[in-house]
């Protein structure tokens, strides 16, 4: 795996109630498998599925985890290959919190990924 592009800011939520979220983190990532044999939509799609279900996030967890699967124009000389991009959206009740959580989601998608093993073909990842 490799990572294409990354960001990260804070932005204002505009929630009401004691409780709610006052901020939260806007991040994405996009990455892609280095070998271009395995860059295909299929090897992609199930590495999605993968760290959707193994990354259990739960309504509590105050994370949000799109994926989507990106087409790129090209790859080092290769053509119709995809990525993934993971976008995160974080809350906090304060700044602080709102780094804590993103850094947890963050280390809870990349311990995932190292166990996907694509030599077992985007069938056995199938859930």
């Amino acid at each position: 795996m490799m990572t294409l592009g990354c960001e990260a800011g804070v932005f204002e939520a505009n929630f009401a109630g004691a409780d709610a979220p006052t901020v939260y983190i806007g991040a994405y990532v996009n990455i892609a498998f280095r070998d271009p044999s395995d860059g295909g939509e299929e090897n992609v799609a199930a590495l999605a599925r993968f760290i959707a279900y193994e990354s259990k996030f739960k309504p509590g967890d105050w994370t949000q985890l799109e994926i989507g699967i990106e087409p790129m124009r090209v790859f080092f000389g290769h053509f119709g290959l995809f990525c993934l991009e993971l976008k995160f959206v974080d809350y906090g009740k304060d700044e602080i919190m709102a780094w804590r959580v993103f850094d947890s989601a963050a280390r809870r998608v990349t311990n995932v990924i190292p166990q996907f093993n694509i030599s077992l073909g985007p069938e056995k990842h199938l859930r």
